[in-house]
């Protein structure tokens, strides 16, 4: 009898065990898994960080379709899947006592289908299962079919499931669906606004500067006619002056002829003397009226010159009261959009709290 059993012992140690032990690998992360393993033991099977599906043709996907057994749990951590249904295989799951969940869901926000179809026994505390932060239970709470996969998940504990008992599953959540990269999102959003505002910015300062450059350049134009015709105008007086001047000049050549003639004929030069006095005489006071007729018109066109320099500084300072104006629209613009953002960032986050409170409820 006693050899007997001694064979039994040694068949099931020797032949048995060593082909299931070449079939038992220790957990961690899923990469790490030889090909072919059936038997996870240690540390908890862990999937994490996957960006694309797991499937059967997949090296991961082969690595997991063969495990039939694992000893410490399941964790699928912070991946972008929609299903994960690659485990077929998996007759048995197990955790050791006060080490958590067996299946434990963290930041998968895009998990739609979750299922083990040859799971027969389910071996571990409560709860069973637990959500952190993730889109399952959310998806399950929408979809009938969806929450049919995680009844019959929980059917292979053995015994009557309440699916809506606290005791097989734990939830911790802040907000439904909020997808990992939703930062990058904003700060792509951020750049977006600040490359349309930087764009739309340029466009108004070209726009502006052609505006001020145009004005400028008439203004400008309105100076050089000033000067051209004020060029013009001396161009005329000194014409005129040259003009009597060479009149002059001819008439004291009139009076060397006539001084001539008086030295030459006595008699006839004193009636000459006296023309020449009254012609001297109407000489003089046509020289006064050019004096005073310059003097006038030099006085006119300095009036004119000043009213244009008011105008000119008139025109800068309603051109800077308008900028300034601008300015003041542009702050008061801003401070409006910062109160806007201000409220709807407290709005954003009242609809937060009050969906927390509600979810919690």
């Amino acid at each position: 009898m006693k050899l007997l059993l001694l064979y039994i012992f040694l068949q099931i140690f020797f032949f048995e065990g060593s082909s299931s032990y070449s079939k038992l690998c220790y957990g961690g992360r899923v990469e790490s898994l030889p090909m072919g393993c059936e038997n996870v033991i240690g540390l908890p099977l862990v999937i994490e960080g996957f960006d694309y599906e797991i499937t059967r043709h997949t090296d991961v996907g082969k690595r997991l379709e063969t495990i039939k057994r694992v000893q410490n749990g399941i964790i699928l951590r912070k991946n972008t899947f929609q299903s994960f249904t690659v485990m077929k295989s998996l007759q048995y799951l197990a955790i050791y006592p006060n080490h958590g969940p067996l299946l434990k869901l963290e930041h998968n926000y895009y998990l739609t289908s979750l299922e083990f179809r040859d799971l027969r026994v389910l071996n571990g505390s409560m709860p069973l299962v637990s959500f952190w932060h993730d889109n399952y239970p959310f998806k399950m709470r929408k979809s009938g079919n969806i929450f049919q996969q995680f009844l019959d998940f929980l059917a292979a504990a053995g015994h009557s499931i309440d699916p809506c008992s606290p005791d097989y599953f734990d939830l911790h959540f802040m907000e439904e669906n909020f997808p990992s990269d939703h930062w990058y999102f904003v700060v792509a959003g951020s750049l977006g606004a600040l490359a349309v505002v930087m764009i739309i910015d340029t466009i108004l300062f070209t726009v502006f500067q052609n505006s001020w450059e145009k004005k400028l350049f008439e203004l400008e134009l309105g100076r050089e006619k000033i000067r051209f015709e004020k060029s013009m105008k001396q161009y005329e007086l000194d014409e005129k002056w040259t003009k009597e001047a060479q009149e002059i000049k001819d008439a004291d050549k009139e009076y060397m002829a006539l001084l001539k003639l008086h030295n030459q004929d006595p008699f006839h030069a004193e009636g000459e003397l006296i023309k020449w006095a009254e012609e001297k005489k109407l000489e003089q006071e046509k020289e006064l009226r050019k004096n005073e007729y310059i003097e006038e018109r030099e006085k006119k066109e300095k009036a004119k010159e000043e009213k244009i320099i008011r105008e000119l500084s008139k025109a800068r300072k309603k051109e800077q009261r308008r900028r300034e104006k601008e300015e003041a629209l542009k702050k008061e613009n801003e401070k409006k959009e910062k109160k806007k953002k201000e409220m709807s960032e407290k709005e954003m986050k009242k609809v937060k709290k009050a969906k927390t409170k509600t979810i919690t409820n």
